[in-house]
């Protein structure tokens, strides 16, 4: 399972307001410096998902869980509309009405974002072919990122006011959290995301503990803000951290464990962002470029079909999945992947 999310390729802007720190954190979390060896290429085999179909012939994977059945969105055959999709056993499902499909658990229950009965942007939830529309916090926008196995799931809500707040969604109640955005859980209910820490308001990457009511704050190494986007069952995060100044790239991937965190660089490029992370911790993430894995201190790019690549999620049993550039006759797009 995976995390994050990301807003839906459904035309809707991202929300950027800002939210007040609720209470005192802890003191952050050191920062460790660039660790990762960079390797050439991971030769790991990548396999086309294909698409829904139409003229755009787009696609991308966000999740994959250890069963190897992956979620995403795909173009369709009608021009500018896009439908989630569940693959498996090699055939590509269409999930419509959802718009995108950003997680799966093990029991194969999808969560991912569609239209409200009302037409808003609502986050919801698809199991045994039954949608429920996971409602708000008040406000006329939600997004579910990320769903465990025991069925939680998180995301991002507007509030009455219009404020942006993540919640958690159990037994069809919606509860706000004290986070700006919830981007990832584990079975054990701590949640990746970010909150506005005093006293200076930068949003900083954090793992939110639902049976304590802990806010752990992952700091920003050499940077002023960081988010995480993704926890694995070890209470192990990836994500990324800001601008750290000339010299240093736009955004940076990074990889959290007992209150240490590694700054993973960009291989060279001008940004990276960690995007998921597995048990064994192993991250995958992307370049503004290419796709990569880390494990054990080394960084290794991830081949492409016919250009880029940028990878999403990463299973237990080492299954990456994301995206990659694509020749489609005189056009230039690019299909949802999978790497094994």
């Amino acid at each position: 399972m995976r995390r994050i999310r990301p807003i839906t390729a459904s035309a809707t802007a991202a929300i950027m307001l800002l939210l007040p720190a609720l209470f005192a954190m802890p003191a952050p979390a050191m920062a460790t410096p660039v660790a990762a060896t960079v390797s050439a290429d991971s030769h790991l085999r990548i396999v086309d998902l294909g698409t829904l179909g139409g003229p755009q012939d787009a696609s991308t994977a966000n999740a994959v869980n250890n069963h190897g059945e992956v979620v995403g969105w795909s173009a369709v055959n009608d021009p500018f509309v896009v439908h989630a999709f569940l693959w498996r056993h090699g055939k590509m499902t269409d999930l419509a009405p959802l718009w995108a499909a950003n997680d799966i658990n093990d029991h194969g229950v999808i969560v991912g974002n569609g239209a409200s009965a009302n037409g808003e942007h609502h986050g919801f939830r698809l199991a045994n072919g039954k949608l429920t529309d996971l409602g708000t916090l008040g406000g006329d926008y939600s997004e579910a990122r990320a769903i465990n196995n025991r069925g939680q799931i998180v995301g991002l809500s507007r509030t009455a006011d219009g404020m942006p707040h993540g919640y958690v969604w159990a037994n069809g109640k919606m509860t706000e959290l004290p986070l700006l955005a919830a981007s990832g859980i584990n079975d054990h209910g701590q949640i990746a995301g970010e909150y506005y820490a005093p006293p200076t308001g930068a949003t900083h990457a954090v793992i939110y503990d639902l049976r304590s009511r802990t806010l752990t704050d992952l700091g920003t190494g050499a940077s002023w803000f960081s988010e995480a986007l993704a926890v694995n069952q070890r209470g192990q995060a990836a994500g990324y951290i800001g601008d750290a100044g000339p010299g240093h790239p736009v955004n940076s991937a990074f990889f959290w464990s007992k209150g240490h965190l590694t700054d993973l660089g960009a291989m060279g490029d001008d940004s990276s962002q960690a995007m998921g992370i597995n048990d064994h911790g192993t991250v995958v993430g992307s370049t503004s470029r290419i796709g990569f894995v880390w494990r054990d201190g080394t960084m290794t790019a991830l081949n492409g079909l016919s250009g880029g690549s940028g990878a999403a999620a990463i299973n237990d049993h080492g299954v990456i999945v994301g995206s990659s550039g694509f020749r489609s006759g005189t056009i230039d797009t690019f299909h949802a992947v999978l790497w094994r």
